[in-house]
């Protein structure tokens, strides 16, 4: 652990900065890293090493540098150096909680993906105008209450996904929403003004049968998967396999775990029965972990985004393998029905991407997974509810386009008015109640 960098204060000690790189650097490659392996190295690890700051030497040693990750260290700001990495795309400084302020000259035009999620930040720079080119910006965990003005938000116009959930906002970010036309993901929950401009009528929704059954919550079952935001386990129950998540994780990158649950429960429980929502059981009584239907044979539509698409899933060869048989259209059809139904209770998934869309192609099932981001948009602001809705509907666009390129492969895109769907994906006004009106 190393608790000061002094050394890195004093330029005239370039030597000991980069030997101080090259002992922290891991090259799979090459076990003892030379400086010309620093000169060509694209991405760079320093995790939990207790820093304050970072080398001054970082732009002329790593010329090449494009992906910075410095999760749970003990910078105070993110510090300046980077602005002058001429090729850094890609930053982390996730989870150092003592990180109160960003350095304006951090952020330049070369940003595309910047994560600050965890921290104690409360405000951000008018310099997040020069960000251009950024496309995903993650916030949520931090003391925001309000943003830059319009004229500075309005230079963000690639920003496709923002996550600002637990902050301290506290008039809903109009601003933003309108500034910003290429918006598709957009998580707000855990903020002031979703509680202080909530309708006095909320949708409220029926309670989940308690389960008291102790083997439910023994925490000894195989786990299906485990996240930041909970433990889910696969556990033989009543005859039958069933998926069992506990909610009792850290603050993720989208959000509160405890407001993943309680969105989860709105949702199922509100809309119905719906065979492309995964189906709620109950709560378990001791641990308070929800019971799922257990999916079996199912995955997802694709894999999450990469850092050369960032903002895109990637449709790999075992993705469209297990596509090559499933009917496209019914996936598009399918979620827009969920969407629709999300959106009647005022609620937005937040993170709809293909990677969060399960199929199963022996049944040619498709659910809609993860509700980590989403959130209960509904409020006195008329114009934030409209846009919510609108932003959502690009993301929904998203999954439309790609799915009629992957028809488009398949030789099978005349067999479905995908041009029409489009077409009203895209018509100026539109929203979730007339795009799914029966006429699809």
């Amino acid at each position: 652990m190393i608790e000061t960098m002094d050394v890195f204060a004093d330029e005239t000690k370039q030597d000991q900065q980069q030997q101080w790189l090259l002992e922290h650097v891991k090259i799979p490659s090459s076990p003892t890293p030379s400086a010309a392996d620093l000169s060509a190295l694209t991405k760079l690890d320093l995790p939990n090493l207790g820093l304050t700051e970072l080398p001054t030497c970082l732009p002329r040693t790593c010329p090449s540098l494009s992906i910075l990750f410095c999760p749970k260290n003990k910078f105070v700001e993110v510090p300046p150096i980077i602005g002058k990495c001429p090729e850094l795309q890609m930053v982390s400084f996730k989870e150092c909680q003592t990180i109160t302020s960003i350095h304006p000259e951090a952020l330049q035009p070369q940003l595309r993906w910047l994560i600050l999620t965890g921290n104690k930040i409360s405000k951000l720079p008018d310099t997040i105008g020069r960000c251009h080119k950024l496309q995903k910006f993650m916030l949520s965990g931090n003391l925001i209450s309000e943003l830059p003005p319009p004229e500075i938000l309005s230079n963000l116009n690639n920003l496709e996904l923002i996550r600002l959930a637990c902050n301290k906002l506290t008039k809903p970010p109009v601003e933003l929403l309108e500034a910003c036309p290429n918006l598709r993901w957009a998580a707000f929950a855990g903020n002031p003004f979703l509680e202080t401009l909530a309708p006095t009528a909320p949708v409220e929704s029926s309670l989940l049968p308690i389960l008291d059954d102790p083997v439910l919550d023994d925490d000894s079952w195989p786990v299906l998967g485990k996240g930041a935001g909970g433990v889910t386990r696969k556990v033989p129950w009543k005859g039958r396999d069933v998926a069992v998540k506990t909610f009792a994780g850290e603050l993720t990158s989208d959000g509160s775990p405890q407001d993943e649950k309680a969105i989860s429960k709105l949702v199922t429980t509100a809309s119905g029965e719906d065979s492309s929502l995964i189906a709620l059981l109950g709560e378990t009584k001791t641990g308070g972990a929800l019971v799922m239907e257990f999916l079996k044979g199912y995955s997802a539509l694709a894999g999450p985004p990469s850092f050369v698409t960032c903002s895109r899933d990637v449709y790999g060869d075992e993705s469209k393998a297990s596509l090559e048989n499933f009917p496209l259209w019914k996936i598009a059809i399918d979620t827009l029905r969920v969407l629709s139904k999300l959106h009647s209770l005022g609620v937005t998934h937040a993170d709809f991407y293909a990677h969060n869309i399960l199929i199963q192609p022996d049944t040619n099932s498709v659910k809609v997974s993860d509700f980590g981001a989403a959130f209960s948009y509904r409020c006195n602001n008329e114009r934030f509810v409209s846009l919510v809705e609108t932003v959502e509907l690009r993301a929904y666009t998203v999954l439309v386009e790609e799915l009629f390129g992957l028809a488009i492969e398949k030789k099978e895109d005349s067999k479905h008015p995908w041009r029409e769907l489009l077409k009203e994906c895209r018509a100026p006004g539109m929203n979730f109640d007339n795009l799914f009106s029966g006429k699809w």
